[in-house]
């Protein structure tokens, strides 16, 4: 019995001593952490500055050296697909032929895109336009007459329709004297300036303090003609040249749009694509950054919530999202007549810029035949005349530039009544082959109605205010009536009309065709007032002569990223962000990627200043 009980005092002796050898030593063991609960965020709209936000959000986490919260990033689109305006169909309904709907063009000095291409091993595309045999690339038209043309030159630089890259400067010396020298250095001159919010203000809250400190609020609050003239460049190359740019890619005109946008339009050297569409390096920017993506999903509804510290999104179908911040990376408080659904925000956050969008009508089309030349007065008896009938024409006004008639729109358009009308690209659908299709097009079947196709076709782009009608392209092509009402078997009396669109037309005459309604870029007249990033937390002086005095210190105050401007402190600060506002500012691919870039970096500069307080913390305890 004393044997069982001391060898039961020496187990239980050697159990207690080897638990308290366990309990002594268990300091050196690293206790269990709780994960950090993930930082969420929600971003609406996968276009430009949705997806760039959504990349950059992951990029500057990743390089960050603090201990950051891990992001779980959502994206919401209401639409079924990504890109925004960057939107590519088939033409012929062929995936030989992709090309763009909306955003066609960027510059090599858009740094996130072209960045983007390098980053991506997205192949990129110089060749904008084809030469289709035409005597010209390029042809200025005001409605009566060609005010100006560029030759076709059939060299290797692909860049049609840029009117940067094919200046022939005699030609330009001779007819329009000093004024194109004078517009290359105001381009340099502004450029530089703009290329300073990537760097040494970088990232700003407050659009138009950055503004201010890179001296380009003067910029936007002048009208083109105005900072054009204050420049000595002539009334006639403005309105024969450069307000022919600003048609082709804002559909407006000199007098109703602000001088930095002047200075953007007509910034196309080093223009290009990438083969397949633009689309892709926005997908890829989305892929990499590893976010959700919810298709075809409408927000309806933004509410914080006080008590759980959340942002709740409700979409069309009443279901419910938590956040800790929100990113409203597509238009908010849109002129009426948008397609945009703007949500409902509660708290209501700061007025934001009423803003009207351009309504451009997008025509793709093709067909075996050519313009006829009496169109644009061209003599129809000369047998070469089709040849002189340039393959980009882009418009302008006959009358000049100041005073203008005020209007959009329509009433804008003038006697040319369309911005551009582009030939494309010649196809041959029966030759050509599949080496041409995009290696993100994996299959595709060729309809074989396509195929039979033995005819060249022409593809053809057209920008208008309105949507193109059978009589327009009756004139256009210089075709009969009973040409284009003798199909299909519709009685003419009583059938097709001459205000029927294009659809219409039998396919002999129109062998493909796609419309669409973009509301493409605000209209840009001038303004000196931008709005914040942050909706509820950026804090602006109250009186014009507070905000003309900071005017003088913000590039001295903006020395390095994220120091400089006093802000609104408030609960509210940092919970929703708007890229949108940047449009007024500046409208292109690149500067809305831009302002998806500058809003990632404040979030994650906040993120990182939780981070090193928690670290202070530490260290102090």
């Amino acid at each position: 019995m004393r044997l069982h009980i001391h060898t039961f005092l020496t187990c239980l002796l050697t159990l207690l001593n080897h638990t308290n050898a366990q309990q002594s030593q268990s300091p050196l063991t690293s206790p269990k952490v709780p994960s950090p609960q993930p930082y969420r965020i929600a971003i609406i709209g996968a276009g430009a500055a949705g997806s760039s936000a959504a990349y950059h959000l992951s990029q500057y986490a990743n390089t960050t050296q603090h201990d950051l919260r891990p992001l779980d990033i959502t994206i919401f689109e209401s639409t079924s697909h990504i890109g925004g305006r960057a939107t590519t169909v088939n033409a012929l309904s062929d995936p030989r032929y992709p090309v763009e709907l909306g955003a066609s063009i960027f510059v090599n000095i858009n740094q996130i895109l072209f960045n983007a291409t390098r980053d991506f091993n997205l192949p990129s595309n110089d060749r904008i336009y084809e030469n289709t045999g035409s005597s010209y690339d390029i042809g200025i038209w005001d409605g009566q007459t060609f005010v100006f043309t560029l030759p076709n030159r059939d060299d290797t630089s692909g860049l049609k329709g840029t009117l940067g890259s094919y200046w022939d400067i005699a030609k330009l010396l001779w007819k329009y004297g000093l004024s194109p020298i004078r517009l290359r250095n105001l381009q340099q001159t502004t450029i530089s300036k703009f290329l300073r919010l990537y760097s040494d203000i970088f990232p700003f809250k407050d659009l138009t303090r950055a503004a201010s400190a890179v001296d380009l609020l003067d910029t936007t609050g002048q009208s083109g003609t105005q900072i054009l003239s204050a420049n000595g460049i002539s009334e006639k190359f403005s309105r024969e040249i450069i307000q022919a740019s600003s048609r082709v890619n804002y559909a407006q005109n000199l007098h109703d749009f602000h001088g930095l946008e002047t200075m953007v339009c007509m910034s196309t050297e080093g223009a290009m694509s990438i083969s397949g569409g633009n689309w892709q390096i926005f997908d890829r920017m989305i892929r990499s950054s590893g976010a959700k993506l919810n298709l075809n999903t409408t927000i309806a509804w933004i509410q914080h919530n006080e008590m759980l510290d959340m942002t709740i999104l409700h979409d069309q179908n009443h279901g419910s999202y938590y956040f800790d911040t929100v990113i409203l990376a597509a238009p908010y408080n849109t002129s009426t007549g948008s397609s945009y659904s703007k949500p409902f925000i509660s708290p209501e956050p700061p007025p934001i810029q009423k803003v009207d969008y351009v309504s451009l009508h997008v025509t793709l089309f093709t067909s075996p035949h050519r313009p006829s030349p009496s169109f644009f007065n061209l003599d129809s008896t000369d047998p070469q005349s089709i040849n002189s009938i340039p393959d980009t024409i882009l418009t302008t006004l006959p009358g000049p530039l100041d005073p203008f008639p005020l209007g959009r729109g329509e009433s804008a358009v003038g006697p040319s009544t369309f911005w551009s009308l582009s030939t494309l690209r010649v196809l041959h659908p029966s030759t050509d082959g599949f080496e041409s299709i995009p290696s993100t097009v994996s299959s595709g079947h060729i309809p074989l109605e396509n195929l039979e196709l033995n005819t060249t076709q022409y593809l053809y782009k057209i920008f208008s205010p309105a949507p193109l009608s059978a009589s327009f392209m009756r004139e256009l092509f210089g075709w009969e009536e009973d040409d284009t009402f003798s199909e299909h078997g519709e009685d003419r009396e009583g059938g097709r009309k001459s205000e029927d669109g294009i659809s219409t037309l039998p396919n002999d005459l129109i062998s493909w065709s796609y419309e669409k309604t973009w509301n493409s870029y605000p209209y840009l007249p001038p303004t000196r007032e931008f709005d914040c990033f942050d909706m509820y937390g950026c804090g602006r002086e109250d009186d014009e002569e507070n905000s003309e005095q900071s005017r003088g210190q913000d590039s001295k105050n903006e020395q390095s990223r994220g120091q400089g401007y006093e802000y609104a402190q408030n609960d509210m600060s940092g919970r929703l962000w708007y890229t949108s506002g940047m449009e007024r500012f500046i409208s292109t691919m690149e500067t809305s990627a831009l302002a998806g870039r500058n809003v990632a970096r404040l979030i994650v500069d906040g993120l990182e200043r939780d981070a090193r307080a928690k670290e202070m913390t530490g260290m102090e305890g």
